[in-house]
């Protein structure tokens, strides 16, 4: 609404704004527009169900990331060279063409083919270079005689060094000291291995004496034919031979475990002595002879065999196959093992 007044200073009119004016009406309650309280609907609180969802999710994004992690780290252990020791002489075993096969199966076959570098090859030990001597020689490397002379000798009738049985077992003459005539007493020849009735020829290429070959324990040894061969047990390791109406006789007896000769030796043979044996050599073994000349101990090194040879004179008051016994012990050698 607008009123128009009238200025003093001029005819003309100005309106003049005039503040309306409100009806003030009170409302009635049935007046108000209110909805129904069957429609109003109380707002769910949705909170623990976006919680429980939140870690979830996050439980799966862990799972995931742990197993990408995990078939990373495989996929790189697996797409690595296999790393393995190079072989003596700094060659690689695995070739070009061996790169496809099995990881497994080239490692176990460098494993095969490949020496141990920890582990340091012994350094052999330098072996002074032993004579080689016979049984004779051997006796005489003994301060005593043969026999120590302590035990007779049987009777020896043209005193050639063979007694008058041993004249008998091998058909030569008891009334002449060189049957064959050779320049070599026949007491001599026996104890060297060769015939004392024929020249130059060994006793071995005769029908007088066999060759005795023991494959459980590896030797072999010459004996007179004419003599008995008897096994004291089922595996070999004592052997006796001996002539017929005599209770004399020569053994072999195989003992085993030893640490070497000279130690086996001082420990049983000559317990308590300050003594050092006299080691020797005989067709490739190292052997000790007793002071009375009666036993021979033989022993290879590297080998934890002792081998015995003795003369038992079971009670008798002579010895009667002295050389004999020198040229079985002269006849001991070791049978190497075939390849």
């Amino acid at each position: 609404m607008f009123k128009f007044s009238k200025n003093k200073n001029k005819d003309t009119k100005v309106a003049k704004p005039v503040a309306p004016v409100v009806k003030k009406t009170k409302l009635k309650s049935d007046d108000i527009n209110v909805m129904p309280s069957r429609f109003y609907v109380v707002p769910k609180n949705n909170s623990g169900k976006n919680l429980k969802i939140i870690i979830i999710i996050i439980a799966v994004v862990v799972i995931i990331g742990g197993l990408a992690v995990f078939f990373s780290i495989d996929w790189a252990a697996r797409s690595q060279p296999e790393v393995t020791q190079p072989v003596q002489g700094g060659e690689d075993k695995t070739s070009e063409e061996d790169t496809g096969k099995d990881t497994e199966e080239v490692v176990e076959l460098i494993e095969e083919e490949a020496p141990d570098e920890t582990e340091e090859e012994p350094i052999p030990e330098e072996e002074e270079e032993e004579p080689n001597y016979d049984a004779e020689e051997i006796l005489e490397e003994e301060d005593d005689t043969e026999f120590n002379g302590e035990i007779a000798t049987g009777p020896d009738a043209d005193g050639d060094g063979l007694t008058d049985a041993e004249e008998i077992l091998y058909g030569s003459m008891s009334d002449k000291p060189d049957t064959d005539a050779d320049g070599y007493l026949d007491g001599q020849e026996v104890r060297g291995g060769f015939h004392p009735t024929v020249v130059k020829i060994a006793l071995e290429e005769s029908d007088l004496v066999t060759r005795y070959e023991n494959m459980s324990f590896k030797y072999s040894i010459l004996y007179p034919t004419a003599w008995s061969l008897r096994a004291v047990d089922d595996v070999g390791a004592q052997i006796l031979f001996q002539p017929e109406e005599s209770r004399e006789f020569i053994e072999v007896i195989v003992v085993s475990n030893i640490p070497s000769l000279p130690r086996w030796y001082k420990e049983y043979v000559t317990p308590g002595s300050s003594d050092e044996p006299v080691v020797t050599s005989l067709n490739g073994w190292q052997v000790i002879a007793s002071e009375d000349g009666l036993t021979f101990y033989f022993g290879r090194r590297g080998y934890d065999k002792v081998y015995i040879l003795n003369y038992n004179f079971a009670g008798v008051e002579e010895v009667n196959y002295q050389a004999t016994f020198v040229m079985i012990v002269n006849s001991f050698t070791f049978i190497e093992a075939e390849n």
